[in-house]
């Protein structure tokens, strides 16, 4: 049959979602992570001193130069990463970015999640990995920070020290920084990231990553799917990954400004007056529906329509647009529905539930808020609005949180310890179906910190 000919889009050739996997703050797994969205739990924190002094660099002036006005924000906790574990020499930890490492961790309980262990049908070699990565990596501002020492000296000299009592400071200040070696270069980039965890865990279909912004894990989800249903491979890894939470991020995001005054998100709230930052690892395994169905496998939702745009021309390069936000759902609706020759095949068919952006800056909530009732009543593409995902802001991840949240969500029909889900399936399916997943902008899950007494009775986990 003519390439031209073959039907590539989801509705004839869905994707399922066989596996999670992911570390958020105050949730070391999905279990956790599900927990704290039950309880209902704050889980931004004030910053950690292990990741940077605010009595070096937090001023509550909006305007005070090369300061930061807000200190809170959602940290992963420390964990120990065993080298051994994934074939690396220890030396080589050091200089490399904690977003490699840490994935690394995510991707094999993702695979362990998915039955990979010991599965016939895995295939190492058809396996690939698409992650949505952006902003900065943990170990490149102190190795940048090492070419600064003979400013230090010579800003010393002009003080008036002569010149070898002033390279003594230069000295000690890069005794406190980590070293270059030939380590540091793969260490720092964020390319490297999907590439580190197919090489130690033996992968051999495509593995590349994205920068969306704040669309970078969606993004990876319609590249990962596209690997699929052109048949470059039959698993695909693919999520996002945000590990840094540095002082160079904080101020990124003070001086747009975009983060909290009051140091509290409140999405689609009349108070809002801004989001805050966090990290957060979270990845999903992708395999085609078909393939699910005939090796057994546990779904736990289902990809039907995928739809992406851009906003185009706006005021400025941060103003969000609604135009563009109504494109991705409407395209994703009309995709599920639609053959290749363009008519409904299916009418009154609906999305099971829309995201909308819940960052926390009024700016954007009320975009979203506004884009999603409109795409809802377009003539002829209902997609109904689910609840508003809400909670802090993981840049390069925006979106995964709620992705996992939503194929977690489905999942209380499950029966406990993994066994069979009501359905007529073959496969363990559990009941729903995520069908609209736009690419065009959904963040925010609810974070997780303090233990708090648990609002009511748990839910079960998508694992549980």
């Amino acid at each position: 049959m003519p390439t031209e000919d073959v039907d590539r889009r989801l509705a004839h050739d869905p994707i399922a979602i066989v596996g999670l996997a992911g570390m958020f703050p105050e949730a070391r797994d999905l279990g956790e992570f599900w927990d704290n969205i039950v309880a209902g739990r704050d889980c931004t924190t004030d910053v950690p001193p292990a990741w940077w002094n605010t009595e070096d660099h937090y001023d509550p002036d909006l305007f005070a130069p090369d300061k930061t006005y807000a200190h809170r924000g959602g940290f992963l906790s420390p964990t120990v990463f065993d080298p051994r574990e994934f074939g690396m020499p220890p030396n080589t930890v050091d200089p490399t970015g904690l977003v490699q490492l840490l994935s690394l961790m995510v991707a094999k309980e993702l695979l362990r999640d998915a039955g990979c262990e010991r599965a016939e049908w895995y295939d190492p070699a058809r396996t690939g990995v698409v992650l949505g990565v952006c902003g900065t990596n943990s170990t490149l501002i102190p190795l940048a920070a090492r070419l600064l020492a003979p400013a230090i000296t010579r800003a010393a000299v002009r003080g008036g020290i002569p010149e070898a009592e002033a390279r003594q400071p230069a000295r000690t200040y890069l005794k406190t920084l980590p070293p270059w070696t030939e380590d540091s270069f793969p260490g720092i980039l964020g390319n490297v990231v999907s590439g580190r965890v197919a090489n130690r865990l033996d992968l051999g279909a495509a593995n590349h990553t994205v920068d969306a912004a704040c669309a970078s894990s969606l993004t990876a989800v319609r590249a990962a799917v596209d690997e699929l249903v052109n048949r470059r491979a039959d698993l695909m890894i693919t999520g996002g990954c945000d590990a840094d939470n540095s002082v160079v991020s904080f101020m990124c995001f003070s001086k747009t400004p975009a983060l909290s005054l009051t140091g509290r998100v409140r999405p689609f709230d009349a108070e809002a007056d801004g989001t805050l930052i966090g990290e957060g690892i979270g990845m999903l395994a992708l395999k085609r529906l078909a393939d699910a169905d005939r090796d057994g496998d546990r779904v736990y939702a289902v990809l039907r329509g995928l739809g992406s745009s851009s906003d185009g021309r706006a005021k400025s390069i941060y103003a969000p647009c609604g135009q563009g936000r109504r494109y991705p759902a409407r395209r994703a609706v009309r995709r599920d529905r639609r053959g290749p020759a363009g008519p409904l095949r299916r009418p009154g068919r609906a999305a099971g539930g829309a995201h909308a952006d819940g960052a926390g800056p009024p700016y954007g909530a009320a975009g979203a808020a506004r884009a999603r009732l409109r795409a809802r009543s377009a003539p002829g593409d209902q997609c109904p609005a689910g609840p508003p995902r809400r909670g802090r802001y993981v840049p390069g991840a925006a979106g995964r949180p709620g992705r996992a949240g939503a194929a977690g969500r489905p999942v209380r029909g499950a029966t406990g310890g993994g066994g069979p889900a009501p359905g007529r399936r073959r496969a363990r399916r559990v009941r729903g179906e995520l069908a609209g997943a736009g690419a065009g902008g959904s963040h925010r899950a609810p974070c997780p910190t303090r233990r708090i007494r648990r609002l009511g009775p748990p839910l079960p986990c998508p694992r549980r």
